[in-house]
């Protein structure tokens, strides 16, 4: 009985939203704004839920933005665990047995990360505190993937940190040793872990990896992808979401895909994602597999990726160059003279992309395409030196609306992975697909670009506003939904006939 136990007015959920936003808003900082939206979360989901929804433009840069991890170490010590599964190396060979402790058994998604390489200003290693990184994906994909919120599991695990902050924090939750472990114990206890997820709960949950090193997060793709509904959310929706911009730009420089080159600067892992599926995109559009690599250049921390470097990394080979090495930027945009210019390097400092590399990119393109995922340059600088005619996008930092000269406001967007997984998920999970291939991918990137309107290309943006994400992943899960069937990747029969509407009725609400 709760008879006396409430008081006489029951709030409406519109005015319980209005309450937790205005103490959001009263708030100082976004690192406060963040610990305020995991206390929600963890204590009451659905109002967290729908708060995320209708305020979707002022939250989610907040949540998907992980603080510093000083600030980490506090969350946890007032109690603001997330929920989900923690797993040690200690666990191998019992972990059957710990997924059994996970009280749902209608799992349909796990979210797994180690922390290594969370993509932060630094690609730092979190450890255990990437646990909430999960969680807060988790939270998206139910509210803008219509996934049941109980059908979510995010498992962290625990192999230790190269963190030596966080080893010496007497507050930090997790192992505190560096990670010793080596390739075959790190891939035979994922291998145990993948089995024993399908075993529970069968082949139509989605397995899902986040913020891995780049050696493991594409062995663990190359190696599970043929045979269970898995991917990587770092290579392939945050490569997705990359070449998804590049095409709504093509909408304003009105050059074919085909006659484009692109230059991609930096060691993080998207870079390489959204190479492989611009060789898609390129040979659907009528390029040999040798040309399509022709039109592609990768600029990692050594320099050109070319024929004469050796021990590359096995992800990296396809697109070495037969030039001679550069390892001046400047140099190599002179010499390749790219359309589209995509940096995520960490620890650049703004520098990067500097003036005489923006001018040059102005020089020989009327409507150069800029992607600043680390902070290479600002927009104003991007602006400013290609006489206000970049197409550009940030991936970290949100920049405020820029004033040209010529009076035209720009309102520069944040390429993020948010774009992307929500709506994959979505079709994946309601449909019971099996095998993801890469080409999924590429619809995915496809689908987003149609809803970017004339207006967002027009006030400077490559991605949809996030006030509709919620219609714009629906838009996108239906076009998935029908590439799905299409090439009979789908196990829910019959095939529904109208797939809006059937995503509609399967969506989860609270």
């Amino acid at each position: 009985m709760i008879h006396g136990l409430l008081p006489a007015t029951i709030r409406s959920i519109d005015n319980e939203i209005r309450i937790a936003f205005r103490n959001l808003s009263s708030l100082p900082d976004n690192v406060s704004k963040y610990d305020y939206l995991q206390s929600l979360n963890v204590h009451n989901n659905d109002l967290f839920r729908h708060l995320l929804k209708q305020k979707s433009t002022d939250l989610i840069p907040i949540l998907m933005t992980p603080p510093i991890l000083s600030r980490y170490s506090e969350l946890f010590q007032l109690c603001k665990i997330p929920h989900g599964l923690f797993l040690t190396i200690e666990d191998m060979g019992k972990i059957d047995d710990i997924l059994s402790n996970w009280n749902d058994t209608t799992v349909r998604l796990v979210i797994i990360t180690d922390g290594e390489n969370v993509y932060d200003s630094n690609a730092t290693d979190y450890g255990s505190h990437a646990m909430s990184i999960i969680t807060n994906i988790g939270s998206i994909c139910s509210t803008f993937g219509g996934i049941d919120s109980r059908s979510i599991v995010p498992i962290m695990i625990d192999f230790g940190t190269n963190n030596q902050s966080l080893i010496n924090d007497p507050y930090y939750i997790g192992l505190r040793h560096q990670r010793t472990i080596n390739n075959e114990q790190y891939h035979q206890f994922i291998d145990e872990l993948i089995h024993s997820i399908v075993q529970r709960w069968s082949y139509n949950c989605l397995i899902m990896f986040d913020d891995l090193n780049c050696y493991n997060s594409w062995k663990i793709l190359f190696r599970y992808r043929r045979y269970y509904s898995t991917f990587n959310n770092d290579i392939q929706s945050f490569g997705a979401a990359i070449v998804a911009g590049i095409l709504a730009g093509l909408n304003i420089t009105q050059i074919e895909l085909t006659q484009n080159r692109f230059l991609l600067c930096g060691d993080d892992i998207e870079l390489i994602g959204a190479a492989h599926l611009l060789i898609i995109a390129l040979k659907m559009e009528g390029l040999t597999h040798h040309e399509a690599l022709g039109h592609i250049a990768l600029f990692d921390s050594n320099g050109l990726i070319t024929n004469e470097r050796t021990n590359e990394e096995f992800y990296k080979q396809m697109f070495s160059k037969f030039y001679k090495p550069f390892d001046d930027l400047l140099a190599i945009v002179n010499q390749f003279k790219p359309t589209v210019l995509i940096g995520s390097s960490p620890n650049t400092n703004g520098s990067l992309f500097n003036r005489d590399i923006l001018r040059r990119m102005a020089t020989f393109n009327e409507r150069p395409i800029i992607f600043s995922l680390r902070s290479e340059c600002t927009a104003v600088q991007a602006y400013q030196h290609t006489e206000g005619r970049a197409l550009f996008a940030s991936g970290q930092t949100q920049y405020a609306p820029v004033a040209l000269p010529s009076s035209i406001i720009y309102h520069p967007s944040r390429c993020c992975d948010y774009f992307i997984y929500p709506a994959i998920v979505s079709a994946i999970v309601h449909c019971n697909v099996h095998y993801i291939p890469n080409d999924a991918f590429l619809a995915a990137s496809i689908a987003l670009s149609r809803q970017v309107s004339i207006d967002d290309l027009m006030r400077g943006s490559l991605y949809p506003s996030l006030e509709n994400l919620d219609e714009t992943m629906i838009n996108v899960a239906t076009s998935l939904v029908q590439w799905f069937y299409v090439r009979d990747l789908s196990y829910l029969k019959p095939e529904p006939i109208d797939k809006y509407e059937f995503l509609k009725q399967q969506w989860f609400e609270t």
